[in-house]
């Protein structure tokens, strides 16, 4: 349990493993505000689905005296990942293009490509593309994901995903 929440609505916050709960001071919500809003994680939505994820937030507002009467997704951002045999370099994408007049922006480390972002940062859609791979290894977090890509090391993994996304 965490003393503050997230402002200006919600007061309360409440951390589990697999995801954050955002109480509002209020029982009822107030206009179209919820008065509990969810952050899963990303490893539960990859294991149990988006509807097992969700019904393990409604198993723990219910154990908590609440009752969920509807709910909503306020932002997805979409994923795919893909093994490589090789690295991924800016001319691979930049030939899939459509349209071609997409702008395309790299980030390179020691000449290798890292990451690309495909579309204008300020646009509703924008596209990235990065070594999740190198990513795990560097942080050492999800490890997870070598069981659900069936993978045995950690190499040319690369997501795609779609940013700014809205429900």
């Amino acid at each position: 349990i965490w003393p503050t929440g997230k402002s200006p609505m919600y007061r309360w916050h409440l951390q589990f493993p697999e995801y954050q709960l955002y109480l509002e001071k209020s029982f009822r919500p107030i206009g179209e505000t919820p008065n509990v809003l969810a952050s899963i994680n990303s490893e539960p939505l990859w294991r149990l689905g988006v509807l097992g994820a969700i019904d393990l937030v409604r198993r723990e507002v219910e154990t908590l005296g609440g009752r969920i009467r509807r709910s909503k997704c306020s932002r997805c951002d979409l994923a795919a990942d893909f093994w490589r045999s090789r690295g991924l370099t800016t001319t691979d994408v930049v030939e899939c293009l459509v349209p071609r007049d997409l702008q395309v922006t790299t980030i390179q480390q020691a000449g290798e490509v890292e990451t690309l972002y495909i579309g204008a940062a300020k646009s509703s859609i924008r596209r990235r593309i990065y070594d999740k791979s190198k990513e795990i290894l560097h942080s050492g977090d999800k490890r997870w994901f070598l069981d659900i890509w069936k993978l045995t090391e950690l190499q040319n993994v690369w997501p795609n995903y779609t940013l700014h996304s809205l429900c």
